[in-house]
């Protein structure tokens, strides 16, 4: 192409914002231009070589830094993609959530409606048997969230024999059972009452929460074992952070200044040998 169309189509992509493709034509132009005049003996050689590699260079730099900006437009893509499916995750979880409310809800008004006679044996042993039935639900409701969320906790952080200390095996042990506890923070009337589960601020909190540590784990078998200790010391005190967060939303009375004395009476875990069902007097509580 003709020096005078490269320089028009250089101006045309200015006037368009296509400031490195201008460039890049530009650059193009003067190079052949250069050539051209050595050709004709215009320059000598010492300037025509010197000039050469100062228009490859910067040619090289303008292409590199157009390679860098289309990397960034795929991990902007990517990350934007990231976040709507962690927006429809939350959004499932959300509608869980609620299911789970609703079916709570209506098998706790079947025992408001439950009136019991002492004076009739066969109307109060037909309402002990609707009793029975009520119980019976609620708990395999519990079991299936439980069964699924335990499943699922199971499959994705069973840790691949990485051989740890002591130390390092119980601060290991305290990071997924607070993972474990998000899993269960919307069942558990012992932790959260639904109100707090509703609240527009925690539910953010323990979402965003869950997602940290979930990155936390995958990063786990990636890290070589010299590198353990510090490494999981350090995502505790992330873990810490969240902790604060959700103590100062649920008693406006704790602050930066008695928190520490709160975190130690409030750890973020639940016992080994925990079940649902063990906390059916506190979610009963929440329809009183």
């Amino acid at each position: 192409m003709p020096r005078v169309s490269l320089v028009q189509k250089a101006s045309h992509q200015l006037s368009s914002n296509n400031i490195v493709e201008a460039a890049l034509t530009y650059l193009k132009a003067t190079e052949g231009l250069l050539g051209r005049q050595h050709r004709r003996k215009e320059i000598c050689e010492d300037e025509y070589t010197s000039r050469k590699i100062e228009i490859q260079y910067l040619t090289s730099t303008i292409e590199k830094f157009k390679s860098e900006v289309i990397d960034l437009q795929d991990e902007i893509k990517n990350l934007q993609d990231e976040i709507n499916k962690l927006k429809e995750e939350n959004s499932d979880l959300k509608k869980e959530n609620q299911d789970l409310h609703a079916k709570m809800n209506n098998l706790s008004q079947n025992f408001r409606l439950i009136h019991l006679d002492e004076n009739k044996e066969v109307k109060l042993g037909r309402k002990k048997h609707e009793m029975i039935n009520a119980l019976h639900n609620i708990q395999k409701i519990l079991d299936w969230y439980k069964n699924k969320y335990k499943s699922e906790f199971e499959k994705t952080w069973s840790l691949n024999n990485v051989e740890l200390s002591s130390e390092e095996a119980i601060i290991k042990e305290e990071i997924i059972k607070a993972i474990y506890s998000v899993d269960f923070y919307q069942l558990q009337g012992f932790y959260l009452s639904f109100d707090l589960r509703y609240s527009s601020f925690l539910s953010h909190v323990l979402f965003y929460f869950r997602k940290d540590t979930e990155r936390f784990m995958k990063e786990f078998n990636q890290i070589s074992i010299d590198s353990v200790n510090n490494w999981l010391k350090e995502k505790v005190d992330i873990v810490n952070e969240y902790q604060k967060s959700v103590l100062m939303f649920r008693n406006p009375l704790i602050n930066n200044d008695n928190m520490e004395m709160m975190l130690n009476r409030a750890i973020f875990s639940i016992p080994q040998e925990y079940t649902l069902s063990d906390n059916l007097d506190s979610i009963f509580s929440n329809f009183a």
